[in-house]
Parts: C-alpha cells; sequence; structure tokens
C-alpha cells in the first residue's frame, strides 16, 4: 500500500516512541487525513511479525469502515474477525472484484478465530476477550469511559494507540490519565497547503440566542436545544442560504434530534431541492442508498442526527450545513470535516446557522492539542473566539482592537449582538482570505434584503470605500440568480411604467416592496406548510 509522506511520518514516531520505552500514545491526525489507513498500515506490520491485534470502536460504522479498508489493502479475510452484535460465524460468499464496501461487509464480515478482530467495544464487554499485541481505538477521546479502561486493564503488556482528530472530551479532562504520549501527524493547514484537504468558506449568522439553555454532560441540552432550533422560520432559512451560497452542490445538514432533521428535509423537498433524512434507527441499508445517491447527484441534501458526525466518509459532500449549535470543539471540527476532501474547482462551504465557528474558530485556525486536562471556557459571547468585522466581515482575533484585514474599529459589544432569526449568512474569512471575494459576499448579503437587486458594478465602488484603492484588474463581477435577474427585469419594467405616467422612482420602490413582501410571504407559507405545525 502507498502512504502519503505524512503517513509514513506519523507511523515513524509512534516507531520512535516505542524505542523510547512508551506503550501507549494518542495518534492525532485531521478529519480526513486519513487515520484509518495509517492504522491498516500498522496492522499489516504487526500481522508480517507475527502480532495479533484489537481494534476496536463504538459504532457499527466504525467497524465496518476499517474491516473493508483491511480487505482492500490486501490482508486475508481470513485473518479479520468481527465482534459485533448481530455478525454470525457462518461464511456469506465471495465478493467480487470491484465490490462496495456493503458487498465486502455482507461476504466476509464474521466471528472466527484470526489474529485481527475488529470489534464493537459494547459487543466486545459481553465477549471472551481476544489475545492482542497491539491494541487500537478509533475516536479514542472517548477511551476515558468505563467500558474502555475496563478493558485496557486486561491488556497491561500491550501497545495501545488511540486515533482521533481531537484529543479533548467535552468535560476538559485530559487523556493523560491513560495515554503517555501524543504524536500530532499533520495541521489542517498543513494538510490543505500539500492538496490532501480543501480549506472552507465560512458564512455564518452569528451565534444564536440560546440564554437559558442548560448543559448537560458538557454541551447544550437537546431538548433545550431543540426549542430554539426547530421552528419554521429558522429551517426555512436554511433553504434559502443553500440556495444563494451552497453551490447547489451535495451537502450534509447536522441537526438538533431527530424531528429537527425530518423538518429540514421536509422544507429542502418543498422548496424543489431533493433531500432525505437519516438517524441512527435507519436501516444500514436505507442509509448507504440515500449516501450513494447524494454521492450520485440524485439528492442534493441530507439531514442527519448523529450519523455523519462520525465514521462516514462521503468524498463527494461540498457543503456543509450546521444547525445544531454545540459547545464541543471536537462535534464542530468533525461536522465540519466532512466536506474537507479535495473536490475539482467547486468550493467546500459551511453554512454555519449554529454560531458554531465564532465559538470555536474556523476549522482550519491552528490548534494546540495536549494531554492534559484543558481549563473550561466559559460559555458568554465575551469567551466567543473572535469578532465580526461590520465592514469587511473577516473574523479577528480577540485581542484585536482594530480589523486585521481592513482596519476598522472594533464595534461595541451591543452592536455585535445578532438575532438569529434575522439570519443573513456573512463570510468569515482569516487574514489570507480574499479581499474581493469580501465584497462580492457583501454584494450577495445586501442583495438578499432589497427588493431592487444592486448592480453588479456597486462592487467597485464597494472595494474602493473600504481598502481605499481600485479593485485589482481582471476580477470577475458577481451575477445575478435567476430569482435576482427576475426582481431586476422587473425593476426595468416599472421604471418604463412610471416614465410613461408619470409617475415618481418613489412609486417603483414602493411598487417592488409590496410585490417583494408577497414572495416572502408566500416562501414562509411553504416552509409552515412543509415543516406541520409545532
Amino acid at each position: 500500500m502507498q502512504l502519503r509522506e505524512y503517513q509514513t511520518g506519523a507511523i515513524e514516531r509512534c516507531r520512535q516512541v516505542l524505542r523510547d520505552g512508551g506503550s501507549r500514545m494518542v495518534l492525532q491526525a485531521a478529519t480526513g487525513s486519513g487515520k484509518t489507513v495509517i492504522a491498516v498500515a500498522m496492522i499489516k506490520r504487526a500481522l508480517a511479525k507475527g502480532k495479533r491485534v484489537l481494534l476496536t470502536a463504538h459504532r457499527r460504522e466504525l467497524i465496518r469502515q476499517p474491516f473493508c479498508k483491511l480487505l482492500r489493502y490486501g490482508v486475508a479475510p481470513s485473518d479479520v474477525g468481527v465482534i459485533l452484535a448481530g455478525v454470525g460465524a457462518k461464511p456469506q460468499g465471495e465478493a467480487p472484484d470491484d465490490a462496495s464496501d456493503a458487498q465486502l461487509w455482507d461476504a466476509y464480515a464474521r466471528k472466527r478465530q484470526a489474529p485481527v478482530q475488529v470489534a464493537s467495544i459494547a459487543t466486545l464487554r459481553r465477549r471472551t476477550k481476544p489475545a492482542a499485541d497491539l491494541i487500537i481505538i478509533d475516536e479514542a477521546h472517548r477511551a476515558m469511559s468505563k467500558s474502555y479502561r475496563d478493558l485496557l486493564e486486561l491488556y497491561p503488556d500491550a501497545v495501545v494507540i488511540g486515533l482521533t482528530a481531537t484529543p479533548r472530551r467535552a468535560d476538559g479532562k485530559g487523556l493523560g490519565e491513560l495515554f503517555e504520549e501524543l504524536v500530532t501527524v499533520a495541521s489542517y493547514k498543513e494538510l490543505a497547503g500539500r492538496g490532501y484537504l480543501v480549506e472552507p468558506r465560512v458564512y455564518s449568522t452569528g451565534t444564536p440566542d440560546l440564554k437559558g439553555v442548560k448543559t448537560t454532560a458538557g454541551d447544550y441540552n437537546l431538548a433545550d436545544l431543540a426549542e430554539r432550533c426547530d421552528s419554521a422560520e429558522l429551517v426555512g432559512n436554511l433553504v434559502e442560504h443553500y440556495e444563494k451560497l451552497g453551490n447547489d452542490a451535495p451537502a450534509l445538514a447536522f441537526a438538533v434530534n431527530v424531528a429537527h432533521s425530518k423538518h429540514i428535509a421536509a422544507v429542502f423537498n418543498a422548496a424543489g431541492i431533493a433531500a432525505a433524512h437519516v438517524d441512527g434507527s435507519t436501516p444500514t441499508a436505507e442509509r448507504d442508498a440515500i449516501f450513494a445517491k447524494l454521492s450520485s447527484g440524485e439528492l442534493r441534501v441530507v439531514a442527519n442526527c448523529d450519523v455523519a458526525t462520525e465514521g462516514t466518509d462521503i468524498p463527494a459532500v461540498k457543503t456543509v450545513i450546521m444547525c445544531r449549535p454545540t459547545k464541543s470543539l471536537r462535534v464542530y471540527l468533525q461536522q465540519a470535516g466532512r466536506g474537507s476532501r479535495p473536490h475539482g474547482d467547486t468550493p467546500f462551504v459551511i453554512l454555519d446557522h449554529a454560531g458554531n465557528a465564532l465559538q470555536h474558530g474556523l476549522p482550519q485556525d491552528e490548534r494546540t492539542w495536549s494531554l492534559s486536562k484543558t481549563k473550561k471556557r466559559s460559555s458568554s459571547a465575551a469567551q466567543l473566539m473572535g469578532w465580526k468585522c461590520c465592514e469587511c466581515l473577516c473574523v479577528n482575533t480577540l485581542s484585536a482592537k482594530r480589523c486585521e484585514d481592513c482596519g476598522a474599529a472594533r464595534p461595541l459589544p451591543r452592536e455585535r449582538e445578532l438575532r438569529h432569526r434575522d439570519g443573513v449568512l456573512v463570510e468569515l474569512l482569516g487574514n489570507s482570505g480574499n479581499k474581493w471575494d469580501v465584497v462580492v459576499a457583501q454584494w450577495h448579503v445586501k442583495n438578499r434584503s432589497r427588493a431592487v437587486p444592486l448592480a453588479p458594478g456597486w462592487c467597485y465602488v464597494r472595494y474602493k470605500e473600504l481598502f481605499r484603492s481600485p479593485a485589482p484588474r481582471g476580477v470577475e463581477l458577481p451575477i445575478y440568480t435567476a430569482e435576482q435577474q427576475i426582481l431586476r427585469d422587473r425593476y426595468d419594467r416599472l421604471r418604463a411604467i412610471a416614465q410613461q405616467r408619470g409617475r415618481s422612482s418613489a412609486w417603483v420602490f414602493a411598487q417592488m416592496k409590496s410585490q417583494s413582501r408577497a414572495i416572502d410571504d408566500h416562501r414562509r407559507a411553504v416552509a409552515r406548510q412543509a415543516h406541520g405545525q409545532w
């Protein structure tokens, strides 16, 4: 198997830990960097030395994925056993050479004596424990749970390697009680710089009003959260912003709960955008079929509740719609990572309706990881990870008194307050953001609330106002959406009528506003009808 250079380097650093006398380590790598491929390479090396391996995870999807990867990279099916409820011991047949993961799993996954065991931690608790020289724990941020701690007590001499993108628990407890060393593979920015990942363009409404929402197990209480996020008006906004900024690309939407996810899918379908819903109770075959339709383009949006956050690899996804606010950096980064695979010319876009980017920073921000306990952050607005410039929309560090991009003064706290129900998405850009893109984003945002869309040439004027210099040569002017073109044509017709009848420009704008309100009322009625009464 051919590894990337950073994957080879990660394995070598793990070997160095062993040479230095260590035996328990966490391998940290960004979502999408290929942690499972690194694990497979380690397992193949262990097999070549006659060692026995136990790979364990907490979800069925995280069992099937490494099992199929092992087979695809040349490990014989007879060398891999599965410890998972519902998997029997009898052979199921052969899989074709071009088999899908589902076909590989159906043909070869079974309970058997084998040097490699891929096991569910829940099932493993009730079964005889296999011998193991190497234990690999996927999603190792969960390794502090009693199930994993009890398991590791049975293997005092085994080498233990934990895999995770975020070696941190939501409650701030470190993983240092179980692990000795932290091996960092490569940062998001490094991998994006080498072309292995894509940095997103993030648009955010700001932080929703979550006053009074309780905290449970380190994150927002889901019942309280659903009451704030699951309304016809808020869910209806998702469609409008996807149409405007989502590039008509395959999208994953992350919901608060099952009902919220179903409502999101229903509203997209009502707007003529093919969508589906999946949750933990969706049968595996049906879930696979839905994700396959998303990849093929038959579906544009899949709304989910706690399914696609972990163990889901759909490279076709180019847009992530965040509808669930979270205090968990892990949940945020894993959701964001679902669209980070390279995918041609279409940009990777995050439509953040949850305020997560302002709370946790941009996904590609540099972060320092540690196995030590992290200090718990306050959830108040003063503790957000950045502030958003009202002029150029750049997200700045909390310590900055002026915008690091355009120099505008930091707004007062009361001027920074945003109401989610008026959710206009604006782009969040770091210091490396393209200034012309900022202006174009402002043009789109302003046109959302205007009865008469601004002319594209407005961007030239705005650029000079913001950056005190003419726009660079060769930049592309934005083009109207189909709806904006209709509004502009209507405006031109009304102007002609006004000239014929001697009407003023005020009459033209009054007519445009009246028609625009009627369209908005119709949209909201459709959203409410699709969403149902709640």
